[in-house]
């Protein structure tokens, strides 16, 4: 019968180590993915042939390592024009829409942006080139 409570024992400790062992091992930014990422702020402005959009939508897709994305955050373009998003920093896809611009609109407006630690700023100008 000891035997039995010793592999008991170590069943349990066995258990207790995996449990503890996947509190916080991902790094300060926590998450699923092999990789620790960071979050950070994205600031610009869209224009449509110079002139500030009024209106749309970027979409931001965070890329994983084998480039297939993992989430993705949206945010509104202003009445100036302006927008802000924070997001996970590397490569993200980023795709505007929405702008009520018929020009602008019809074409397939998406790219890729590296989003780097800190504050970033990115103007775009549609329609983007292909």
């Amino acid at each position: 019968m000891g035997w039995t409570r010793r592999s008991l024992g170590a069943l349990v400790t066995s258990a207790a180590m995996m449990v503890a062992g996947g509190c916080g091992g991902e790094g300060a930014g926590g998450g699923g993915g092999s990789a620790s990422k960071s979050e950070a702020t994205v600031t610009g402005k869209v224009t449509i042939k110079g002139k500030a959009a009024t209106k749309g939508n970027l979409t931001f897709e965070p890329l994983g390592a084998n480039g297939i994305p993992t989430g993705s955050k949206v945010t509104q373009v202003g009445k100036d024009g302006t927008y802000t998003v924070t997001t996970t920093t590397g490569s993200n896809d980023v795709t505007i829409s929405g702008t009520g611009n018929a020009v602008a609109d019809s074409s397939y407006n998406k790219t890729t942006l590296d989003v780097t630690p800190g504050a970033n700023t990115k103007d775009f100008d549609l329609p983007l080139p292909p």
